[in-house]
């Protein structure tokens, strides 16, 4: 959503995030730190430049996994082990399978066959653009928006997600950042997660 602010927040997931299991030492979170500086600095001038940076910068990130690769960590579940020719699937292909049925796609509205890693996104510096700058809009025009992350996600994690919608430039910016995290209850009353959010010119909403 933001690389430049999210990279930033891999170090701290692996170490300390409070969800998901410590799985590196703190000599490699400190090296890892000064990396993710570094590359967020890389994105940003990218960015603003399009210039000669870029090509460093949309691969910078890939400096926050080689700690968890040697030890089996799986990206997608920080709980999970796996071995070298299996960590880089979601789902053992379950997911793309399920994705790609006709039934799915229509509801979902779509018609292009679901890639998992598709390189067409990945050349077009899709993974490094900051799409944050789209969300005010739609939160001013009572569309409710929600920023999703599983707790134990290493790639897509919840601290990097959480510091974006924090520096989030928008009216509600001041609200949100003193809103508190609560627990989330499904249909059933059990607890899924916790959630953050705040109510928005009554119908719009953000979390």
């Amino acid at each position: 959503m933001k690389a430049a602010v999210q990279v930033l927040h891999y170090p701290e997931m692996a170490f300390q995030s409070g969800t998901a299991p410590h799985v590196i030492t703190r000599k490699e979170y400190l090296s890892m730190s000064r990396q993710m500086v570094s590359c967020s600095k890389m994105i940003s001038s990218c960015l603003e430049s399009n210039g000669d940076k870029c090509p460093k910068a949309e691969n910078c990130s890939e400096g926050a996994f080689p700690p968890l690769e040697m030890r089996g960590i799986d990206v997608y579940d920080m709980r999970i082990t796996c071995r070298s020719d299996d960590c880089s699937g979601l789902g053992g292909g379950n997911m793309q399978t399920y994705l790609n049925k006709k039934s799915v796609q229509s509801k979902l509205g779509v018609r292009k066959r679901f890639e998992e890693c598709s390189n067409v996104g990945d050349f077009s510096r899709d993974e490094i653009t900051a799409f944050d700058v789209l969300l005010p809009d739609l939160i001013d025009a009572e569309i409710k928006v929600l920023l999703y992350a599983g707790d134990q996600d290493y790639i897509c994690n919840w601290i990097g997600y959480e510091k974006v919608a924090e520096q989030m430039e928008w009216a509600g910016r001041d609200a949100f950042q003193t809103a508190a995290r609560y627990e989330y209850e499904d249909n059933n009353g059990i607890s899924v997660g916790l959630l953050r959010s705040i109510r928005w010119k009554e119908k719009g909403m953000f979390g």
